[in-house]
């Protein structure tokens, strides 16, 4: 495994958990995204009050590798809840996260890649609040 839970922390009804490595390319990132998927169930499974996840990974490097989509999924992380899940992407793999949204999940890059943690909270409290 190339990926390390590097910090988390709840902000308000947000957990951000901030990752860091080398995500191994395609199948050889199987691994590392069934820790990180398994990171993100063990905090939101225990707390409820969590209302969105924001997933920091500007310290982690992303090429390729279809399987880190399931942490869209987000009945998945927690089922039949609703959950909202944001991207830190590193900025040089913004291009990259972007292809993996739009080619396995029905979402747009815009509505879940941010460039910061208060982007991101601001953005999701605008969705509970539509």
């Amino acid at each position: 495994m190339n990926v390390t839970l590097l910090d988390s922390e709840k902000i308000k009804r947000y957990l951000t958990l901030k990752f860091k490595g080398v995500y191994g390319i395609g199948s050889q990132g199987n691994e590392d995204a069934d820790y990180i998927i398994n990171c993100l169930k063990d905090f939101i499974s225990n707390d409820n009050s969590i209302q969105g996840v924001i997933c920091d990974f500007s310290e982690m490097e992303y090429t390729f590798g279809n399987r880190l989509a399931k942490i869209f999924d987000t009945n998945l992380l927690r089922p039949n809840k609703a959950l909202f899940v944001r991207i830190i992407p590193r900025s040089t793999d913004y291009l990259n996260w972007k292809s993996l949204i739009e080619e396995c999940t029905s979402g747009l890059a815009d509505d879940y890649l941010m460039n910061s943690t208060s982007a991101a909270i601001k953005d999701m409290n605008r969705k509970i609040n539509q």
